[in-house]
């Protein structure tokens, strides 16, 4: 290309350095690298090569035509149309990359160690055994070298070797996974199976599926309270089924009202028995606009065996200053308002059992309160009216699947009302997916849960997995 013809605009570089230099070496060696422009002979780079060519005397010099707008289009193409690399491929790509970076980390230890790290004095210590896989440092540059963080590649490459140890299991949820990105939702569900492989082999086995502080029991409540030893239990808390038709997998809600009642009293009669003289029953049930009778009608069921302590109002959802709080099932009817509550009774052997208030307590609004009635903490009694939310779901897997849950807050709040001194023992007879002992889980309680619907138990097992994790 003629020189005349190449188009120098605006430089950034204002300091040309040794041209004389440059020349020598190109008449020693020629030109290394030919000029860069543009189709139209717009200089992109080389402008000390034409200064040296200049210095030369020479008219023409080699060059590459570069199309800036075509480079541009292809940099958009090929970022817009790449296939990102899936999560198996990620795993596979930072296995490949393992051996060098625990050589790097190796070579990283000893010289540490030579320069007065553990070795002391600036004498290099043989360094131990290293281990195979990477943590910290190692993996964080790993991690940065595959684009993604350790926790995620950490998360994928657990639920790639799952899918290799046992495919029938594993192989779609990983086939998920690199179909569509998501680790996280692939990890927990290969979390998720683990679980109920080791509740079905438990249970096949005849055992008591254990997950942390809480045995999940698969069978009848009766039958097991029954075969249950005296005093074993300081808090009972449980909703039972309230006869009002909700749709459970395996248990029919609808049965005669003189029977179910019958059937509860057998159950509360067993519950006294394993109760401990101290301990407290917490019984959840609600009504509807149909039957607002059947809650008041189990509680006086319970009258006969026990005392009932305290009544607990539990408010789901409120209307304040004309906006709604909370949530709750809706209905359509010209008769009935919509059931936003349900009850909590605390039923103690004989009304004498010294509670936690304060544990389920509020702070006072007025903070001079704190001195002038002679309060040691900046906390009161909350009252008998509880208002706990459930969680918002967007789905009936959010759910578990269950029709009649409850949040862990209200089974929490139980159980610190009845108090937490002496490590108390928990238990429900109705567990359902296991609300209960997710709550004395979380209190770092021992419990034990009772379902007679395998499925909900499997639930249960997996939700504390969770926990306990």
């Amino acid at each position: 290309m003629n020189l005349d013809a190449i188009k120098i605009g605006k430089r950034h570089r204002q300091d040309m350095g040794d041209i004389d230099g440059l020349a020598a070496s190109i008449t020693e060696l020629g030109l290394l690298h030919p000029i860069v422009v543009t189709p139209d002979g717009k200089l992109i780079a080389g402008e000390r090569r034409i200064l040296a060519f200049q210095k030369l005397g020479r008219k023409t010099i080699p060059h590459t035509t570069v199309d800036l707008v075509k480079i541009v289009r292809g940099e958009y193409a090929e970022n817009f149309f790449r296939k990102a690399f899936s999560p198996s491929e990620i795993v596979a790509i930072t296995e490949a990359i393992e051996p060098l970076e625990r050589a790097k980390a190796k070579e990283r230890m000893i010289a540490g160690k030579g320069e007065g790290g553990s070795g002391g004095r600036g004498k290099t210590k043989p360094p131990g055994k290293f281990p195979e896989g990477l943590n910290g440092q190692a993996l964080d540059h790993v991690a940065k070298a595959v684009g993604k963080d350790r926790k995620t590649i950490t998360k994928a490459r657990e639920v790639v070797e799952a899918a290799k140890t046992s495919p029938g299991l594993f192989a779609k949820i990983k086939a998920d996974m690199d179909r569509t990105g998501k680790v996280d939702s692939a990890y927990k569900a290969v979390q998720s199976v683990k679980r109920q492989a080791e509740f079905e082999a438990a249970v096949e086995h005849g055992g008591e599926p254990k997950t942390g502080n809480q045995f999940v029991i698969l069978g009848d409540c009766l039958a097991y309270l029954r075969e249950t030893d005296a005093a074993s239990f300081d808090i009972v808390v449980t909703s039972p089924p309230y006869n009002i038709g909700t749709e459970y997998r395996t248990y029919r809600d609808n049965v005669e009202r003189a029977a179910y009642l019958v059937w509860l009293t057998e159950i509360g009669k067993e519950i006294k028995r394993a109760l401990t003289p101290k301990g407290s029953f917490f019984l959840n049930i609600g009504s509807t606009g149909k039957d607002p009778w059947i809650e008041f009608d189990v509680a006086q069921a319970m009258r006969g065996l026990f005392c009932l302590q305290n009544h607990i109002v539990w408010i789901k959802a409120i209307a304040i200053d004309g906006v709604m709080q909370g949530h709750y099932k809706p209905i359509t009817s010209g008769r009935f308002i919509d059931q936003a509550y349900e009850s909590v009774f605390h039923f103690t052997l004989n009304g004498d059992v010294e509670i936690d208030r304060l544990a389920v307590g509020v702070p006072f609004a007025d903070k001079s309160n704190i001195e002038r009635r002679g309060h040691g903490i900046d906390r009161h009694c909350g009252g008998n009216v509880w208002f706990i939310p459930y969680e918002t779901v967007q789905s009936k897997t959010e759910k578990f699947h269950h029709p009649a849950g409850y949040p862990v807050e209200l089974a929490e709040r139980c159980i610190k009302l009845h108090g937490l001194r002496g490590g108390p023992t928990v238990f429900d007879p109705f567990m359902g997916t296991g609300t209960t002992l997710v709550a004395a889980e979380r209190l770092g309680l021992v419990g034990t849960g009772v379902e007679l619907d395998s499925n909900y138990a499997r639930i249960a097992s997996m939700r504390l997995g969770q926990k306990a994790a």
